[in-house]
């Protein structure tokens, strides 16, 4: 069964501050004329834990014309010494949003999320359309003095009433635990090596089947991680047990994993009045394909939509 609804039904193309979008994008999908989908999923404002999002059109344009805000994690030598330093993940990833916007994407970046102990952790999240989680070299997640267990409880709110977030993966099991103090999961790392062969039912339900890469390679420190007994886990590229990309549904939001670190993957862009370094993986895939298309699919994902 079908139900139809119109531009005078729906209004999604309000400028994205929406309170609770995590990876972190935040934009409506676009209406058209007649927009259908099935009517068993529940209305957003109604969705509990088995919430099921609405099928947004591929041709639906709202997504790519709204500027959605991107929060991009921005804790200081993290994985590196900042802007200029190829080896800092944090400025990689922030550079090759920055490129999508000098490209003409839709996109703000934000910075302002510095590290987990701010009071206004939880308002600066609610203003993003997503947020991006690096992986932390020199940080170690169980660490109460850089990741207190009142984050946990933060992120965690944030993510099951309906918000994003992109977590960046490394060799270690540190980008596992995060995930797992924060929603009590069993992840495990399980990285393997070689490349990881994409899983092609499941990413043509994401935008991720527009990707032009069958396998992605194992650059840097690639991680993969094995979704134990995590339920609404679903592989991109690689295995259950190996996963190199997934997105895990967590109460109304999501949580999309790329295994990769983005070492010396940045551009040369401006990012706080510095110039950036330009580095040698930003032609790899994983810089090409996967961050434009994390960056819509988390769009998408946050506007109730998949």
């Amino acid at each position: 069964m079908k139900s139809a609804i119109t531009k005078k039904q729906v209004s999604l193309f309000k400028k994205f501050t929406v309170a609770s979008v995590m990876a972190l994008a935040v934009v409506g999908c676009a209406i058209d004329e007649q927009y259908t989908f099935d009517s068993s999923p529940m209305a957003k404002t109604d969705r509990g834990d088995t919430y099921v999002s609405p099928v947004c059109s591929n041709e639906d344009e709202a997504y790519s014309t709204t500027e959605t805000t991107v929060g991009v994690f921005s804790y200081a030598g993290l994985n590196g010494s900042g802007v200029g330093d190829i080896g800092d993940e944090n400025a990689n990833l922030a550079s090759i949003i920055q490129k999508k916007i000098d490209d003409g994407g839709p996109y703000i970046l934000d910075t302002s999320i510095t590290n987990f102990t701010d009071s206004d952790l939880s308002s600066k999240l609610k203003q993003l359309g997503f947020f991006f989680m690096t992986d932390m070299e020199n940080q170690d997640p169980k660490d109460e003095t850089f990741f207190p267990t009142s984050a946990h409880t933060v992120l965690n709110d944030y993510v099951h009433e309906g918000g994003v977030i992109m977590m960046t993966g490394t060799a270690g099991n540190d980008d596992a635990d995060f995930l797992n103090l924060i929603f009590g999961w069993d992840l495990a790392d399980n990285p393997k090596g070689g490349s990881y062969h994409r899983v092609d039912e499941n990413a043509a339900i994401t935008s991720f089947n527009k990707v032009d890469t069958e396998y992605l390679s194992s650059p840097s420190n690639t991680g993969a991680i094995n979704k134990g007994t995590v339920e609404n886990f679903t592989t991109i590229y690689g295995t259950d047990t190996q996963a190199a990309v997934a997105v895990i549904q967590y109460g109304k939001g999501y949580v999309i994993y790329l295994g990769f670190d983005y070492f010396d993957s940045g551009y040369s862009t401006e990012l706080a009045g510095k110039t950036h370094a330009n580095g040698s993986q930003n032609l790899n895939p994983w810089v090409t394909e996967m961050i434009p298309l994390g960056l819509e699919y988390s769009t998408k994902l946050a506007a109730g939509c998949y």
